[in-house]
This record gives structure tokens, sequence and C-alpha cells, in this order.
């Protein structure tokens, strides 16, 4: 992460940039960069790392909301790992979708059409715990920057 005060490189700041017009959504493309860019130093050029990082601040968006979450996400964590280590052509497609499934499947949890009990939970702890709007467009960036991966 880039120290308080400091800006990232110029370098680092472009590729934010660069990245963060993968998602569709113009909404979208300005949480990501907001998201993203204090991290940029950490994944220079290499947008797999840089979908790590969406992917881990998403983690731990919901982490915030749902401590349960946390026993899921080790295979997970384990597949970025591999993803990130591995070059351009050497990526398996099995850990994208290990990482996807499991991103779509907080998607439904908490967007929505999630119970009013889940909802309810958002709203009441609102100061505490980030809202839905937060977690729908990190679950969103990082479905947008995983469906871009080449492997």
């Amino acid at each position: 992460r880039t120290p308080p005060g400091q800006e990232p490189s110029p370098a680092a700041y472009q590729f934010s940039r660069t990245i963060c017009r993968i998602p569709k959504d113009p909404i979208y493309k300005i949480c990501c960069f907001g998201e993203l860019l204090p991290y940029a130093e950490s994944f220079q050029d290499n947008q797999m790392k840089a979908t790590q990082v969406a992917t881990i601040i998403l983690l731990t968006k919901i982490q915030a909301l749902d401590r349960e979450v946390g026993a899921s996400t080790n295979s997970v964590l384990a597949a970025l790992d591999r993803l990130a280590a591995a070059g351009k052509g050497r990526r398996k497609k099995e850990d994208v979708e290990t990482v996807l499934k499991w991103t779509k499947n907080l998607e439904t949890q908490y967007n929505g059409a999630t119970s009013k009990c889940k909802l309810g939970d958002l709203f009441k702890y609102c100061d505490m715990v980030p809202t839905v709007k937060e977690i729908d467009a990190a679950t969103t960036i990082t479905i947008d920057l995983l469906n871009a991966i080449k492997l």
C-alpha cells in the first residue's frame, strides 16, 4: 500500500487507470480506481496481481460483515496465489473458475435480492460495515477483472 500522503509512481497510476477501464459500468470504473490506486505499487503492471488485490479488498469487506465467510476462502486465496505466480499462458482455467465461482456466490448473497435478514443486518450496522453498494461494487469489479484474465 502506498504510504499516506504519498502518490504512487506515474507508471503505477497509469496502469491502475488502464485496469479500471475493464469494468463495463462507468460507476464501477470510478470505484475500481478509488479502491485499487492505494495498492498500485504492489501490482505495478501485472493485471493478475491487480485482480488479486481487488479480490482481497472484496474479501475484507465481506469479512467485516460476515466472519464465517473466512472458512471458505482458503482455496480461493490459494488459487489467487497460483494465478498471480503463473505467467501468461501458464495459468490454469480451474483456478480462475474457483475464484469466479466464489465471487459469484458472494454476489448472490449480498446483492439487492438478499434475504431481508442479511440486508437488515447491513443497514442495522451500516456505520460499522461496508454498505450493500460497496460490496456490490467490489464484487462486480472483481468479476469483471477475473473475466478479463488471459490464461
